[in-house]
């Protein structure tokens, strides 16, 4: 794979649509890769991040894993926060001030955009899904794994309320 691309890209034919096709045909094994590895994956974590909460619950562990959860989670935000804000400021003279020329409307409304929208937009909207077969077409893990664990809560309280303990379902 990495040949053919090197090859690709140091490719030079008299068409450039016969180099456009080449491209499109030699990536055809990778997206075929890629689509069927996410028509996997995304319904076995959400299974598995579902029936996972459900037994911890059953098995009182939750409270223990949910806390390392969050650690792991906080520490890695902070991480990455801090990684994003010393690019931008090693990188910041290359950026285009709203008032440049040559700056586009998107510029100026990116310049405008605030903390509050950008975690309203950029977190709550995309982790509360409004349609999960939309999420699921599109690979979108958060909402989808959001959603899991919700479900997992609740398929543990309807085995308590039914009487079957750890997801029985009180049916023998």
């Amino acid at each position: 794979g990495l040949l053919a691309g090197w090859g690709l890209s140091s490719w030079q034919p008299a068409d450039p649509a016969a180099k456009r096709s080449a491209v499109r045909w030699v990536g055809l094994v990778g997206d075929l890769f890629l689509r069927g590895l996410r028509c996997v994956v995304l319904p076995l974590v959400f299974v598995s991040v579902t029936l996972s909460v459900a037994d911890m619950l059953a098995r009182g562990k939750a409270g223990e894993v949910v806390r390392r959860t969050i650690l792991l989670y906080l520490t890695t935000t902070v991480a990455a926060a801090s990684i994003g804000v010393g690019t931008a400021l090693v990188f910041s003279r290359l950026f285009l001030p709203s008032h440049a020329p040559g700056a586009t409307a998107g510029d100026a409304e990116l310049a405008n955009l605030s903390l509050s929208d950008t975690l309203y937009e950029g977190v709550f909207l995309k982790l509360v899904s409004s349609n999960l077969t939309a999420d699921f077409a599109a690979s979108n893990f958060a909402s989808l794994i959001v959603f899991a664990v919700a479900l997992g809560f609740g398929l543990h309280h309807a085995a308590e309320r039914g009487g079957g303990g750890s997801g029985g379902g009180g049916a023998a």
